[in-house]
């Protein structure tokens, strides 16, 4: 059937990308950049094809768009880990940073380096990342020395994206991450406070959750109002005003102390709604996570809910999934799932102690590309849990935080729908 609704600022990429076999991995050219990928052909073309199309978001957030000329592509190098990345960095006569980074934007060369990261998600957050830099930094007309907070801000902020293989759409904030950001920045500035003038005008330093959680304020809080003067702020430095930057912030936005408790305020809202407890999801659109793993993985939503609801692209392989239906803690919780076959199954853990049990059959298509799936948490002490057309009943005692499940399995859960509790 037709495909979801692409939100407004979603750019696809459907052109063409040439990908060719070269020692130590693949070269992938296609009509902005000339990538050079460590790994899978079809890893390699995917990452070709996530930048060709992060080049129109990139044109219309910043202010200045890199020329090129006819045959010239912008330079991206993704290694298989550290070692490779040091050592790549090196045949280019470039010093690569401690194994804390995990990605460089060389400005004299002009090339971004990165390495493979331990989930697909963050690999493809710090491709963007690095790519941002870059577009950043050729699209002004000549070097400006614009301050930490700034620089790396805006490449966290626009790198935490949509992608699902052919649309990308940037700056937005993902159903889930291991990295989490909003809850890491939240958990700063309660512990810390925030000063705002001090970090806008170079006296104080900050994390990068921090410097995201400016960029999304002025992007999105106040119901989007701060953002044209925000845009004016990045417009002037871009173009290399003289004036303070503070000066330059409070003219075109507003007094930066007048902020702090604004964006505190956002920030407690704009935390994401779901929670990796393994590693092996993926956030691909608003609607849409990708669970991909060999052992029983879950990942749970913050709050608790009354209803979940979801659309399952199953693929060709064999497949196990479902729900958590109840969660304690990551010792204490219940998990159904129902296979291909139609086996259904509860995975319950117990004070560390796991035991699967069997619960039946679901009248399953086989061959069906999605299958149907959902949970309700009642009053009653009971979920009631449907795989397609087949329900099922089951004693709840545990918090009603719910969440997704695979068993050894690739799927994809579309179309997700959920519902708070009042209680």
């Amino acid at each position: 059937g037709p495909g979801p609704v692409q939100p407004e600022g979603t750019h696809c990429f459907d052109g063409r990308l040439v990908v060719d076999p070269v020692e130590g991995g693949f070269e992938v050219s296609g009509a902005r950049y000339r990538l050079y990928y460590e790994g899978e052909r079809a890893e390699a073309e995917e990452a070709g094809r996530l930048l060709e199309a992060a080049w129109p978001g990139f044109v219309s957030y910043f202010h200045g768009t890199p020329t090129l000329t006819a045959d010239e592509g912008l330079r991206v190098k993704v290694y298989a880990d550290y070692p490779r990345f040091v050592d790549g960095m090196a045949e280019d006569g470039v010093q690569a940073p401690g194994p804390g980074a995990g990605g460089y934007f060389d400005p004299g060369g002009g090339t971004a380096y990165l390495y493979l990261q331990p989930t697909v998600y963050y690999t493809n957050v710090l491709t963007i990342h690095e790519a941002a830099h870059q577009f950043h930094r050729r699209g002004q007309s000549e070097w400006r020395d614009l301050p930490l907070w700034y620089v790396e801000g805006v490449a966290e902020f626009i790198s935490r994206h949509d992608w699902d293989g052919q649309c990308v759409r940037l700056g937005v904030r993902p159903l889930l991450s291991q990295e989490d950001f909003p809850a890491r920045a939240l958990a700063e500035i309660d512990a810390n406070g925030l000063d705002l003038a001090a970090i806008v005008s170079g006296l104080d330093d900050a994390s990068r959750p921090i410097f995201w959680a400016i960029f999304g304020f002025f992007e999105e809080g106040m119901t989007g109002a701060l953002a044209p003067g925000f845009s004016a702020f990045r417009a002037a430095l871009d173009g290399g005003t003289g004036e303070a930057h503070q000066d330059v912030f409070e003219r075109e936005v507003g007094p930066l102390n007048d902020f702090e408790e604004p964006l505190l305020d956002w920030l407690r809202t704009a935390q994401l709604a779901m929670r990796p407890v393994f590693t092996e999801w993926t956030h691909l659109r608003p609607d849409a996570v990708w669970g991909h793993g060999a052992n029983f993985s879950f990942a749970v939503f913050r709050a608790p809910l009354s209803t979940l609801s979801a659309a399952v692209r199953t693929g060709p392989s064999p497949w196990t999934m479902g729900f958590i239906i109840e969660y304690l803690d990551n010792q204490n919780y219940t998990g159904m799932v129902v296979s291909q076959e139609g086996a259904v199954s509860t995975f319950e853990m117990r004070e560390g102690r796991a035991v699967w049990w069997d619960q039946g059959r679901a009248s399953l298509n086989p061959m069906a590309e999605r299958v149907s799936i959902a949970v309700q948490r009642r009053d009653d002490g009971l979920a009631t849990v449907q795989f397609g057309e087949t329900g099922f009943e089951f004693p709840v005692t545990m918090p009603a935080i719910m969440g997704l499940a695979i068993n050894n399995s690739d799927v994809r859960f579309e179309a997700l729908e959920w519902t708070l509790r009042d209680d």
